[in-house]
C-alpha cells in the first residue's frame, strides 16, 4: 500500500466527516479529491500549490468528479494564513515535486516549516496533519531532517505523532507522519475548604 493511501485510510478512521480541510500541496489533486469526499455538503477544502500546472491538474480532476466544494489557491503553502482564518479538521502535506514535471521545482524545508507552524494555529482539537517526506533527493532529505526536528519540538501533551515507512526502509525511503492535536483536558475547579 502506498503511503498516500495509508494516510487516507488513517485519516478516514479518525475523521468520518469534516467541515474543512487543506491540501497544502495539491499536485495532481489526489489528496484534494480525498478530502473533498470526506467533506460535508456545507464544508470547504482549500487546495494550495505554487505551480499553475498542479492547479490545472487538480481542477481537471475535480471537474471530472463533479466536485465543487474546493477552492484552488495559486500560492505556496507558507501563505496559508493569508487565505484561511478558520479552524480546520485535517491538513495534508505531500511534499517533494510534482510527478512527471520539473524536479527542480520542489518543496523546501524553509517554506514547509513556516507552513506547518501556521497550520498549528488553525488545526482544531482532534484535528490531524499528515506529512509525507521524500528523502531520496537532496532537498527532500534536508526537508525531512528539519521536519523531524520540528516534530521532536512539539509538545507531547498537545500532540500525538506516529511515523510510518515501508518494511525494507532505509534513509531514502519515503516517510509518513500522522499527528493529531489532542483534546485539552477541562480544568477542574479547585475545591475550597473552609475551616472553622
Amino acid at each position: 500500500m502506498s503511503l498516500t493511501k495509508l494516510a487516507h485510510n488513517l485519516i478516514s478512521v479518525k475523521l468520518k466527516s469534516i467541515k474543512s480541510g487543506i491540501d497544502a500541496t495539491c499536485g495532481n489533486g489526489n489528496d484534494t479529491l480525498f478530502l473533498s469526499g470526506l467533506c460535508s455538503t456545507i464544508g470547504i477544502i482549500y487546495s494550495f500549490d505554487i505551480q499553475e500546472e498542479a492547479l490545472r491538474n487538480t481542477a481537471n480532476a475535480l471537474e471530472n468528479n463533479l466536485i465543487n466544494n474546493v477552492q484552488l489557491i495559486h500560492t505556496g503553502h507558507e501563505n496559508i494564513l493569508k487565505h484561511i482564518d478558520l479552524e480546520v479538521d485535517v491538513i495534508i502535506f505531500n511534499l517533494g515535486y510534482l510527478p512527471n514535471s520539473d524536479r527542480k521545482i520542489s518543496t523546501s524545508y524553509d517554506t514547509t516549516i513556516i507552513a506547518l507552524e501556521s497550520c498549528l494555529t488553525i488545526l482544531r482539537e482532534n484535528g490531524i496533519i499528515s506529512i509525507i517526506c521524500y528523502p531520496k533527493h537532496i532537498s527532500g532529505f534536508e526537508e525531512m531532517v528539519y521536519i523531524k526536528q520540528w516534530i521532536c519540538d512539539l509538545s507531547k501533551s498537545e500532540f500525538k505523532v506516529n511515523e510510518y515507512s515501508s518494511e525494507n526502509s532505509d534513509k531514502t525511503t519515503p516517510i509518513l507522519y500522522i499527528f493529531e492535536r489532542l483534546a485539552r483536558c477541562p480544568i477542574q475547579n479547585e475545591t475550597v475548604l473552609n475551616y472553622i
